[in-house]
């Protein structure tokens, strides 16, 4: 319950900053949307619509009071509820975003701990060069090169939209998303890699590994039944920390690719100053965010039952 209290202050201190720091993005909102040539009276109208002419503690107070029961307001631009808009956008990225997750977590665990059991040898400092190249490498640059190879030379994947699975199928919808999931992917692949090295070799040269190897356990059970649980907290918390940093290169993925998901939409938001699309995008990221973060104070207390939050 302390948990969950402490994420919903999260959730309340998000909102006002994002309301707080929109309202400082330069341009008048219904002068953008209106157009050069509106007439300041239309535009004075569209201000009212909008409620911007009331003091700004007055449009918080009214947004936090509709936010509370999940309304985020219309989208002026869209001429939809935020919250619908937003939901009809969300696969593709919520797919993405999964997607890019599996590629680290299926590529950069297992090449930190067979890095850790293979320490100062040859295969050990190959994957820590492919890390630091993976980490170097901007996931924008990584899209580009993998539709030049993959889609336009090779003529293995489409180069650039996206299909929803109700129109085509989930199979169909995942081919459309192999390249940029590996875009998005590999970067925090290298990132888990170092990690779960760092923290296999803290693990490895443990006592009580020490004892069971002097009890003869083979190395296979050593490191996967021994070893890998223990080392896997940190691991799992720079996974959850991906979770933010993945929605945010979706974002910059959806734009390389032009997938018609919620990262591009927010893109399009920002450009046209729709305050109640930009508001509602950014609170839905923080929820994810925090839920996130619940599920992986679970998983803490069932990797190593002694993790306490008293």
């Amino acid at each position: 319950m302390r948990r969950i209290l402490g994420l919903l202050m999260v959730l309340l201190i998000v909102g006002v900053l994002v309301f707080t720091i929109v309202r400082l993005i330069p341009g008048d909102p219904a002068s953008v949307m209106l157009g050069p040539e509106a007439t300041p009276e239309s535009i004075e109208e569209l201000r009212t619509t909008m409620g911007l002419d009331k003091p700004f503690l007055i449009q918080m107070l009214n947004w936090f009071a509709k936010a509370i029961h999940g309304d985020f307001g219309n989208s002026y631009f869209y001429d939809m509820s935020v919250t619908k808009l937003i939901i009809s956008r969300m696969e593709p990225t919520l797919l993405l975003m999964s997607m890019g997750l599996l590629v680290s977590i299926l590529l950069g665990i297992p090449m930190g701990i067979l890095s850790a059991i293979n320490h100062n040898t040859f295969l050990d400092r190959l994957f820590i060069l492919l890390a630091m190249v993976g980490i170097s490498v901007p996931n924008f640059w990584l899209g580009l090169m993998l539709i030049l190879v993959f889609a336009q030379n090779l003529h293995i994947f489409p180069v650039l939209g996206y299909k929803l699975i109700s129109e085509s199928g989930f199979w169909t919808s995942i081919y459309y998303l192999i390249l940029p999931a590996f875009a998005l992917g590999l970067q925090l692949a290298s990132e888990t890699a170092r990690l779960t090295r760092s923290s296999m070799l803290e693990v490895l040269r443990s006592d009580y590994i020490r004892t069971a190897k002097s009890k003869g356990v083979s190395k296979f059970l050593l490191v996967m039944k021994h070893a890998f649980k223990n080392a896997m907290i940190p691991t799992v918390t720079g996974i959850g920390l991906n979770v933010a940093r993945l929605a945010g290169g979706a974002v910059v993925t959806e734009a390389v690719f032009n997938i018609p998901g919620a990262g591009n939409l927010i893109v399009t938001a920002i450009s046209r100053r729709d305050y109640s699309l930009i508001q509602g995008h950014i609170m839905y990221v923080a929820l994810m965010f925090v839920l996130v973060n619940l599920i992986i104070d679970i998983l803490y207390k069932l990797l190593d039952p002694r993790v306490t939050y008293s």
